[in-house]
Formats: structure tokens, sequence, C-alpha cells
């Protein structure tokens, strides 16, 4: 009997509590939606608070109206892409490469982890030309970043830091290759960076100045004007000397793509024909040929390269010690002796070269002290 009573009541309360807790249910489901769409609201709502801040420039104030809301962390896996991406723009305006550049990372990593664990994995086997399906807002990602690390390269440059530059170049070159595989992505600033880079790469290699050792080989041109005296008399006379000779020599450059510095020596061997030089009167009776004539020539060089370095332009000093094996001779009964066999003089030469591979073709203009005209050269080098 008691058992009957107490399975009627059991039977009675059921569906109350049953209504009962569908009713809770639905109140928590209720609460839990209004608190979902309070979160949405509050998050819109910072959100347009920090993009109006940055649309007025205050880009630290967005920053910190964003930090009240939302964690940077690299770990924190909640915070929206899009807040990632304004606060690396924050500080990018900021002038904070570093930090842009690490908030667009963490938007890369958290967003598209796989798509560029992939791309980064080709970069760096050198399979530039087989990389995955790149979604546009990662190749957009991509030119982003090779821009920051075209504006940090370029700050560091600007702060003196040689070093971290070199070492943010090597990024700034791996970024930009990925860029421009992407149709999508906007290179331009990077590629400017990279040409800048390179141009400034190459006129550093051009600035270092390289010796060298070359062996010269050279023919020479001149006219000596030599004084015969009359030992009877002691009258003087002019005579001529006209010279032709091949030079043996060697010489040491200090060079880089626009100006060469050098020191030369050669050893002159030819001969001459010596006769009158009294225009066309003849007061003495000789002339003779074969006369054996020896120079000495030592001297500096500076040459310019005004557009390439195959061409080039300079000077070059000299002293020259020449010798002369001219014979005394006699002439109607009396002897007439040469005057200054051996002497020295000093003078320089206006040089054009060419350089091709190892050869060098050297043309030259000179004037000498005890010279009757100009001394003209062409001359050959190899260089070792």
């Amino acid at each position: 009997m008691v058992l009957n009573i107490l399975l009627n009541f059991l039977l009675l309360i059921s569906p109350v509590e049953a209504a009962k807790n569908t009713k809770s249910s639905k109140e928590k489901s209720s609460k839990s939606k209004k608190a979902g769409q309070n979160r949405e609201e509050i998050y819109m709502k910072i959100l347009k608070q920090a993009r109006v801040a940055h649309q007025k420039g205050k880009y630290r104030e967005s920053n910190m109206i964003l930090k009240k809301y939302f964690k940077f962390d690299e770990r924190e896996i909640n915070t929206p892409a899009i807040v990632l991406v304004l606060v690396a723009s924050n500080f990018e305006k900021l002038g904070n490469f570093r930090e842009a550049i690490r908030y667009e990372t963490i938007y890369i990593n958290r967003k598209f982890k796989k798509v560029h664990d992939q791309v980064i994995k080709s970069v760096e086997s050198g399979n530039l030309k087989k990389l995955p399906d790149v979604p546009s807002k990662l190749q957009s990602a991509y030119g982003k970043k090779a821009e920051l690390y075209s504006k940090l390269y370029r700050a560091e440059l600007r702060n003196g830091e040689e070093r971290l530059a070199a070492t943010v170049l090597s990024k700034v070159k791996l970024y930009h290759a990925i860029c421009e595989q992407m149709d999508e992505a906007d290179c331009s600033y990077s590629e400017k960076m990279v040409d800048e880079a390179s141009a400034k790469e190459e006129l550093k290699q051009q600035q270092v100045f390289k010796k060298n050792w070359y062996a010269s080989f050279s023919y020479l041109s001149w006219q000596d004007p030599l004084t015969v005296k009359n030992l009877s008399t002691n009258a003087n006379f002019d005579f001529l000397a006209t010279t032709q000779a091949y030079c043996l020599g060697a010489g040491y450059i200090y060079e880089n793509d626009f100006y060469e510095y050098g020191f030369y020596g050669c050893w002159a061997l030819g001969t001459a024909t010596v006769g009158d030089n009294n225009d066309g009167v003849t007061l003495v009776s000789y002339n003779q040929s074969g006369v054996g004539v020896t120079s000495l020539f030592l001297g500096p060089s500076f040459h310019w390269k005004p557009s390439s370095r195959d061409v080039s332009l300079g000077v070059s000093l000299a002293i020259r010690y020449r010798m002369g094996d001219y014979t005394d001779f006699t002439d109607s009964g009396d002897i007439y002796q040469f005057q200054d066999k051996n002497l020295y003089s000093y003078g320089g030469f206006l040089e054009a070269k060419y350089d091709y591979e190892r050869w060098e073709f050297v043309s030259k203009l000179g004037m000498f002290t005890q010279l009757e005209s100009l001394m003209w050269v062409l001359q050959g080098n190899y260089f070792f």
C-alpha cells in the first residue's frame, strides 16, 4: 500500500521537475547567447575605437585600446587576425619596424602556418618555382613583410648599424624572392630596396683597391738635341739625333674601378740617326746612323677611369737617364766632340689605356727636358 502511494507521487512530480529542468536549460542557453552577443559587441566597439585612433594618426593610443581587451602573446590563439594586422600597422607607423615584423609574423603563423611552412621549405631548398597554392591574404602578407624588412634595413643603415643592416638585408632578399613569385603581392618597395642594396654593394666592391704587377714592352720614338764642339775653335754646333727604341720594363699598380696609382720603370735599347740641325745651312759635314742609345725611365703614374674599368686616362712623371754611343769625328782637319753623351732629364706623359683581360694597351705622348720634340710611346702590359 505504501509502495503504491510512493510510486504515484513520483509519477506526479516527474513532469514538474522535467519542466523545471527544461526551463533552467533554456535560461542558461539564453544567458550564454546573450553573453556571446555582448562580447561580440564589445569586440566590435574596441576594434572600431582602435581603427579610429589609427586613422587619426594616434598609433600608440590605438595599440593601448587593443591591449585592454586582447592579448598579443604568440601563444595566445584567440586574438583575431585583424587585430594583429592593425597592431603591426601601428608599429610600422611609429617606426618600430622590428615589432611590426614580429606581429606580422604572428599573424602569418596563426592563420597560414601550414602553407607558410611549405613556402619556407621550398625557398630553403632553392625551389621557388614549385611553391604551394598561396591564399591571396598570405600573398599580401609576404609583400608587407618584404616591405617591413626593407624599411628596417634602411633604418639600421641610417643609424650606422652596418652589421645589423647586413643581417636584415638577407631577410629583405628572402621575402622579396618569395614576393616576386606571388601574383597578388606588392613588391615595389622591396624591389627598390634590393636594387639600391645591390648597387651599393657593387659600388663598395668597385671602391676596393687591389694590387697588381705587370711586365711591359714598348716602342718609343724621340729626338735628342746634341751639341758638337770644335776643339780647335771652341765653337759649338747643333746636331739632332732621331732615336727609335724598344723598352722592356715592369710596373706596379694599386687600383679600384675608378682610380689607379702606379710606379713603373723600363730599360730602352735603340738606335739613333745623327745629323746637323742648322736649319739647312751645312756648317759641319757629318751624318751617322745606327748609333747605339740606351735610356732608363722611372716614375709614378695616376689614372682616372671615367666610364668603365676598361678605359682610363692619366698622367705619369718620369726621370730619364740617356746614354749614347755618339762618335767624335774629324771634318776639314778639325776635331769635333759630342757634348753630354750621357745626361739626365725629367718630364711626363699624357696617357690613354685600354684593358683587355690580362693585357693592357697604352698610348703615351710626353715631353722631357733636353728633348727637341715630343716623345711618342706605344706600350703593352701583361698582368700576372
